[in-house]
């Protein structure tokens, strides 16, 4: 297996954000357990720097809890 580079990575996660936001609760909750192990992987396996890593799991709690995308496309509302 490859690995992925830090593009495809940080593709992957913000593509999975936007799956995050787009659904109801029960999605944005069963989706929240996935995406924040998807990073703790990636971290572990040294893909990401820890600071990616916390950085990336934050964005993660906001959609978890917001469930919204900045109109940009880029970042969480709070």
């Amino acid at each position: 297996m490859t690995n992925p580079s830090h593009q495809q990575f940080y593709e992957r996660v913000e593509r999975d954000l936007a799956r995050l936001a787009a659904g109801g609760k029960d999605s944005r909750e069963s989706f929240l357990f996935y995406l924040l192990g998807y990073i703790e992987g990636f971290y572990e396996a040294g893909a990401i720097s820890g600071n990616e890593s916390g950085r990336l799991v934050q964005q993660a709690h906001a959609a978890g809890v917001t469930g919204k995308l900045k109109i940009d496309g880029k970042g969480w509302s709070a």
